[in-house]
């Protein structure tokens, strides 16, 4: 995917337009989800169970309600050394963790291995099978039943409708290079934040010029990327023990005892915060550290197994004027429009993003650092790569794109299954949110919205 850098800030394939400036006020849509709690809730036992997620029952549960529930399987991680130190900093502030679910095995599950236990493998693919992506749990089941095929290196540029409006299939262009339309009763794009809105907005045609689904003008609208931030600590190696980061999971212990509104911290919202290593061999660093020399390798040496972070996956607000939407200048190999996001933050992001990592720095603090670190954001650059909000889920159709099972308002036969429906940024990372509320409409779609296609 092309791209082209505006200003500051890259966005995986994007160009992105970025203003930090706290004084632009910018008003913040929160509406409530239209699916309700418990309706999501009744859909996730299933997906951590099929797809192999290791931890607790309940985790963002008060703590009293944690034990309610069926046990997501396998149970959680070992805790490593960075989990250790996090869980005492938080109790000596008088403050819970609890092992945050995690999409791995921890034991032999379904004919897969455990991971290798290894801090090292968070940011690479698994080169064996403890890893729960959708490569070795949902496709190889779909697969064996014979009713689903797979097609790769495909690149889907447009949904086709008919002179009614309803979705017809899909207009891709194969490895080979060849343009094919697959046809379809119905069609569920699941493309992500950025991605989604793209093709709706390139999908234009007569009964939607404007781009497909959207004449409420809101597609790639609320655009929310909970951007990472986060306070490093710097333990003493001649008292503390060793961290290790490199040994177990990368972040199996969270807490949740920031996430709910404090008005005495002077924002809305709060977040969820986890420990882990600072980073790998290659790319480890924290601010002041020296980059060359004798100076470079000492520090290395003296903090490297003796350092960690703790970070905060921010609940950003939803506003309207942050979006995505279609360059008009750049194109991509295909020739098409690449995405535009312009985005500002609201000055409530900077404020809680503030408030956490101070508090981070505090934990560190009472975990036994002799120096803390605060890193804090100066713009949101999508650095976790969770992009949400962009084809949001309602029951107005004048201010959304897809009611509450995840269906187009405009177009009956067509389904988004991805963060870009979430109203709200949540806090949390998104992707057992995601397959659970996409098991929940897919079984709606099988139970009643496929008796109205024909063939």
């Amino acid at each position: 995917m092309a791209a082209r850098l505006i200003g500051a800030g890259w966005c995986r394939g994007c160009r992105r337009r970025t203003s930090g400036c706290e004084r632009s006020w910018v008003t913040s849509t929160v509406p409530r989800w239209s699916t309700g709690r418990s309706a999501t809730r009744t859909s996730s036992p299933t997906t951590p169970r099929w797809s192999g997620s290791s931890g607790r029952p309940g985790w963002a549960e008060p703590t009293a309600s944690r034990a309610r529930g069926p046990a997501t399987t396998p149970p959680p991680t070992p805790l490593s050394r960075i989990g250790y130190r996090f869980a005492k900093g938080m109790a000596e502030l008088g403050h819970s963790t609890f092992p945050m679910p995690t999409g791995a095995v921890s034991r032999p599950y379904r004919g897969r291995q455990p991971f290798s236990e290894n801090g090292f493998w968070q940011q690479y693919p698994d080169p064996g099978t403890g890893k729960s992506s959708t490569l070795i749990t949902f496709i190889p089941d779909a697969l064996a039943t014979g009713r689903f095929e797979l097609r790769t290196d495909c690149y889907v540029r447009e949904v086709v409708v008919g002179r009614d409006g309803r979705a017809t299939g899909v207009l891709y262009q194969d490895g080979a290079g060849n343009e094919l339309l697959q046809e379809a009763k119905a069609v569920v794009v699941c493309g992500g934040g950025i991605e989604t809105p793209r093709l709706l907005l390139l999908s234009r045609s007569a009964q939607f010029p404007d781009g497909l689904a959207n004449g409420s003008g809101m597609v790639g609208r609320h655009a929310t990327f909970h951007q990472y931030s986060f306070a490093i600590g710097l333990f003493d190696d001649e008292v503390s023990d060793p961290l290790y980061g490199f040994s177990g999971h990368y972040n199996n212990l969270a807490s949740m005892d920031f996430y709910e509104t404090d008005a005495s911290r002077g924002h809305v919202l709060g977040s969820l915060i986890f420990p882990s290593m600072i980073g790998h061999p290659v790319n480890w660093s924290f601010p002041g550290r020296p980059s060359w020399g004798q100076a470079s390798k000492d520090a290395d040496r003296d903090f490297f197994n003796h350092s960690m972070k703790i970070g905060v996956l921010l609940h950003d607000l939803p506003v309207e004027s942050n979006r995505v939407d279609l360059d008009p200048d750049v194109v991509d190999a295909w020739g098409l429009p690449v995405a535009r996001i312009t985005h500002t933050p609201h000055p409530n992001d900077y404020a809680q993003e503030r408030w956490q990592v101070a508090k981070n720095g505090e934990i560190l603090e009472a975990a036994g650092a002799s120096r803390v670190i605060p890193v804090n954001m100066e713009r949101i650059t999508g650095n976790t790569s969770h992009e949400l909000g962009t084809v949001r889920m309602g029951d107005d159709p004048a201010t959304s794109v897809v009611d509450r099972w995840c269906r187009s308002h405009e177009v009956d036969n067509l389904y988004v299954f991805d963060a870009s429906v979430f109203p709200t940024a949540t806090g949390i990372n998104p992707a057992l949110t995601i397959m659970a509320n996409s098991w929940r409409c897919s079984e709606h779609i099988v139970r009643y919205d496929a008796r109205g296609w024909t063939d």
